[in-house]
């Protein structure tokens, strides 16, 4: 008898964590966290952490609804209201446990979000990249909302992913010195800058 396979015990309890998603795309999965989040600056938002059919996960998905003026953000709003949708919620409420305010009626709910990797710059300077929702769709019909009210054939995440690609906003070295950058014909390329902190990501 030949022994083919030996049990490994430090690799057999990472079995189903999983990694991180690192590229824009279409994902479907179960929402594992969401809570109310409020910048420094006044800003607010619905924070999402999400873990795909595969395994992948993807943490501080923040959807800005509310501005740092006080005004509504249309654009947050909408996908926060097309995630009801089509999760057929009326209300999300927020509980607080701890420093953070659940909101517990989205969690553990499967849903479908287009992801767009950000390429940003932090504070420090030093490069991260973020995950912004672009349309969020049925995870069983791959249906956006819109299509699914409007009983249409789901079109619309396909065409996106056609010319979907990441989106860069790194500074310059120069804008992260706030120096002027040179003319448009002779400036060097971006150079690459990253965000984890909410902070750095204020909308507005």
């Amino acid at each position: 008898m030949t022994v083919v396979f030996q049990y490994n015990q430090e690799q057999a309890v990472t079995s189903g964590e999983g990694g991180y998603i690192s590229q824009s795309g279409a994902y479907t999965g179960r929402i594992t966290y969401a809570k109310w989040a409020k910048t420094q600056n006044g800003a607010k938002g619905l924070e999402l952490s999400i873990e795909t059919d595969e395994g992948l996960k993807a943490n501080y998905i923040t959807i800005f609804h509310t501005k740092i003026d006080g005004s509504p953000n249309q654009y947050g709003q909408a996908h926060i209201n097309a995630i009801m949708g089509i999760l057929g919620l009326q209300n999300l409420t927020a509980v607080q446990r701890g420093n953070d305010y659940i909101c517990q009626e989205l969690k553990e709910k499967q849903i479908g979000l287009v992801l767009q990797k950000v390429l940003r710059t932090k504070q420090d300077g030093s490069d991260t990249y973020k995950f912004e929702i672009i349309v969020p769709f049925h995870p069983q019909t791959r249906q956006t909302l819109k299509e699914k009210v409007e009983q249409e054939s789901a079109e619309r995440v396909g065409k996106i992913l056609t010319t979907l690609s990441d989106k860069d906003e790194r500074e310059t070295k120069q804008q992260a010195y706030g120096q002027t950058p040179p003319p448009p014909q002779r400036q060097t390329p971006q150079q690459a800058a990253p965000v984890d902190d909410i902070d750095d990501d204020i909308p507005f």
